[in-house]
């Protein structure tokens, strides 16, 4: 009935209420409460007919969980390879270190040996 008040309980609970258009038609939105049970329960909404009497209609519907979003996965640019390797730079010097100093002792002692 235009202008008529319903409210609405969805599993039991009072989420709202609203009037009716011009039309006789309800239009409305109401936030869930957080705590819903899960599983199946009942959309009812109450107010009065045309003739001024109770009227109800109920919908069944399944409430559950919001689904969880999946994990990002690492994106790497394409084109562009991921580093996995260590810094070499310093063993490459410390080894050509080793080598020259190595090479120095050798290049002496065939020296010394070379003498009478």
């Amino acid at each position: 009935m235009p202008g008529t008040t319903v409210t609405v309980t969805v599993c039991g609970i009072e989420v709202g209420t609203a009037s009716g258009g011009a039309d006789g038609r309800v239009r409305a939105t109401f936030p869930l409460p957080a705590d819903l049970p899960l599983g199946e329960c009942e959309v009812v909404i109450t107010g009065t007919d045309l003739a001024g009497e109770p009227y109800s209609e109920v919908l069944g519907i399944t409430v559950s969980a919001a689904p969880t979003p999946p994990a990002p996965t690492p994106v790497t640019p394409a084109g562009v390879l991921p580093y996995t390797g260590g810094i070499v730079s310093p063993l490459l010097a410390v080894g050509g270190l080793v080598f020259a100093a190595g090479a120095a002792l050798v290049a002496l002692f065939r020296r010394r040996l070379a003498r009478p």
